[in-house]
């Protein structure tokens, strides 16, 4: 016992030159009644770290909607379909395929797919369609924004869902 009030005086000794304070644990603490009293200050161990609730699980639209995200600022090429550049349904294509789901190529069959939904229960990952003839689309990730690849010289972006003429919407997952 003398070895471990020894010791641990010791120990008490040196951190209260580093520090003002040294932890003790609750075991040790009657060891260390026989040490200088100056030298020593018993703290409370830390409490518990409160437990961090699981994050809401991501659906399937948000995943695809996040896919999305990662190709802004990449360039508009016509036809292209990924991974370093898209035309407009090549975009919505590659984002559905990162998650396992196939889609049609063009915006016009991107049009006939899917399940209509109403422009006021849009939800991420939601397919928008523009124009009668639906030559162009882009995809719905919240917040009245969509992500879109639109032309030569323009690099893929984010524009309020409204900013065309809306054909109609269409949810894939």
């Amino acid at each position: 016992m003398r070895k471990t009030t020894t010791r641990v005086a010791r120990t008490a000794l040196i951190a209260g030159l580093v520090s003002s304070a040294v932890f003790v644990p609750s075991g040790v603490q009657a060891a260390t009644e026989r040490a200088p009293q100056a030298l020593v200050q018993v703290v409370p161990a830390p409490p518990s770290v409160p437990r961090i609730p699981k994050p809401a699980p991501v659906s399937r639209g948000q995943q695809v909607a996040s896919i999305a995200l990662t190709r802004l600022g990449l360039p508009y090429v016509w036809g292209a379909t990924g991974p370093d550049a898209f035309d407009c349904s090549g975009l919505v294509q590659w984002s559905f395929a990162q998650i396992g789901v196939a889609i049609p190529r063009t915006s016009e069959a991107q049009a006939t797919g899917g399940v209509p939904v109403p422009l006021d229960a849009l939800q991420p990952g939601d397919v928008i369609v523009y124009y009668s003839d639906a030559h162009h689309v882009g995809l719905y990730i919240g917040n009245g924004q969509i992500i879109h690849a639109s032309m030569e010289g323009v690099p893929i972006l984010l524009a309020d869902v409204n900013s065309w003429p809306i054909y109609g919407a269409y949810r894939y997952v």
